[in-house]
């Protein structure tokens, strides 16, 4: 656990590139339970800390500092060990999880420790940072609200020009969404209208009817760019590995990028992972059939044949539901019957 000094000597951050400005607020929402250091490592945070090229085999820069803002995951069993295996340099990684003051030690909040936040970036001379995931660090705020969120993303982006310091921050999918990529971070809109880049990870789907498989790949994608066009999406997975870390075996997991590109936009990324219109219907038809009250399994399946849906798609509507048959008596079937408050 990373104390944030008091030191307010003042350095000068080396530029990320040289046609492209350091101080810009990413968003970045992943999909699933991964923390950052799954996520990017082998992307910002490697290339950053030791000048590697970048995932998509453009040019690395000249190596920075990073200070890392985290409350995801232990440090040492999950963040530190996705690091090393990436082949990050530790050495240029500093980590923030609390506040100190006095006696005293509490959690790292936007909202009131954004000077004690500067200072380690002066001291540290860093020139990229990540909050993962912002809503940890934002204390008692209603992150539905614009007024809320835009209070403490303004002071932050104010921050990053002043210090000449990319932020990177994560957030979660919300429960319910729309259509749009832009419609998938968490909270209020506000969010991804105060970043300048937005970032999407979200994960591949195949669909056999209504069954949706994972493939495993997860496209990275770029639904919002304000600094210049938006970047191909390029498209990972997550593999187990190994690494020797002061003497002893690391295990964990790795990002493994794929060389090309893929002709998909964040949009498309996301219409392609949502169960098509027909499990929709389904589960329409299989809701007004049990509307009036419980059914013979035999009439269930007569009626959704004659309306085209196969046995194994009813069967899965039927899980959805949360349809649980019932034995009707020693000699008779089985009865569906709608849970309560499943109309």
């Amino acid at each position: 656990m990373q104390r944030i000094s008091p030191n307010r000597a003042a350095a000068r951050k080396q530029p990320i590139g040289t046609d492209a400005a350091v101080h810009f607020l990413e968003l970045l929402r992943r999909d699933g339970p991964w923390p950052l250091s799954a996520i990017v490592p082998d992307g910002p945070i490697t290339t950053i800390t030791t000048g590697r090229d970048w995932p998509d085999g453009s040019k690395g820069i000249e190596p920075l500092n990073v200070i890392m803002v985290t409350a995801e995951d232990s440090l040492d069993h999950t963040v530190v060990p996705r690091l090393v295996i990436a082949g990050a340099n530790l050495e240029r990684i500093k980590f923030v999880r609390s506040i100190k003051t006095d006696s005293m030690e509490r959690t790292f909040l936007l909202g009131d420790d954004l000077d004690e936040l500067e200072k380690a970036i002066i001291e540290y001379k860093a020139g990229f940072a990540t909050i993962d995931p912002i809503t940890a660090f934002q204390g008692k705020i209603n992150s539905s609200s614009p007024t809320d969120v835009r209070g403490q993303l303004g002071p932050l982006k104010h921050l990053a020009e002043r210090t000449n310091t990319a932020f990177s921050t994560i957030t979660h999918p919300p429960k319910s969404a729309g259509d749009r990529a832009l419609d998938q971070f968490i909270g209020s809109q506000a969010y991804v209208a105060a970043a300048r880049i937005g970032h999407l990870c979200t994960r591949e789907c195949r669909w056999d009817e209504d069954l949706g498989v994972e493939t495993g790949r997860i496209f990275f994608t770029n639904p919002k760019n304000n600094l210049h066009e938006m970047m191909p999406t390029l498209a990972y997975r997550i593999d187990p590995s190994n690494a020797r870390h002061k003497g002893a075996v690391v295990r964990g997991t790795q990002i493994s990028w794929e060389k090309e590109s893929v002709e998909l936009t964040a949009d498309q990324a996301i219409a392609a992972a949502k169960a098509p219109p027909r499990t929709a219907k389904v589960d329409q038809f299989l809701r007004e059939f049990l509307a009036n009250g419980p059914a013979p399994q035999r009439e269930v399946m007569e009626a959704a044949e004659a309306e085209g849906f196969s046995s194994g798609m009813i069967t899965r509507a039927k899980e959805r539901l949360r349809i649980k048959p019932q034995k009707a008596g020693l000699h008779e079937g089985w009865i569906w019957q709608l849970p309560k408050g499943g109309r």
